[in-house]
């Protein structure tokens, strides 16, 4: 072989090794972003601010599913004594249609702190909500006027958005489960 021959040949070479580790590193940046950006997603998704009227549309939303609505907060102690009876009940219930709908009361600074981190480590994966709202009176009574707010709080509306059952104490699963019972389509 001449050696201008063989110079085309490795310049040939060259140049395939040069697209295909070109191709490689873009796949991979590709790769690493889509990853960063689905995480990011999923995180900004795991928890959003709700008002009085945000959760009202909510509720309104989720007509035709019968709803379970619980306020708690991190350091309330009942409220996390009674998360792993939540979290069975999203499991067993989330299935058969039934929505539930977490919301945190709690400090802005406290939500990166300490609700996102209990929540992963729940293995909470859909999506919850913290009070932001300007008046916590006004947020109480949209919700129910002869609640004081007291938490963890829980109430059941059927599919057709009529308030059923509230818990105003920490509940055990099982009580959770003969509210939601007779509600939900066998």
């Amino acid at each position: 072989m001449n050696s201008r021959c063989a110079t085309y040949i490795d310049s040939r070479r060259t140049k395939f090794f040069c697209g295909a580790l070109f191709h490689c590193l873009l796949l991979f940046a590709f790769c690493f972003l889509f990853l960063a950006c689905a995480g990011l997603r999923g995180e900004s998704q795991l928890i959003r601010p709700i008002d009085e009227t945000g959760l009202q549309h909510l509720l309104k939303q989720s007509r035709g599913k019968v709803v379970l609505l619980n306020f708690w907060a991190t350091w309330c102690e009942p409220c996390v004594e009674e998360f792993s009876a939540l979290m069975k009940i999203a499991r067993e219930f989330r299935p058969r249609g039934v929505e539930i709908i977490l919301v945190a009361i709690e400090e802005p600074e406290a939500i990166a702190q300490k609700v996102k981190p209990f929540l992963r480590a729940q293995g909470v994966t859909f999506r919850t909500y913290y009070k932001k709202t300007r008046d916590d009176e006004v947020f109480i009574n949209a919700i129910d006027r002869n609640w004081r707010g007291a938490i963890p709080a829980t109430f059941i509306y059927d599919a057709n958005g009529v308030l059923i059952k509230k818990f105003i104490a920490a509940q055990s699963f099982e009580t959770f489960v003969a509210a939601l019972r007779s509600l939900i389509k066998k």
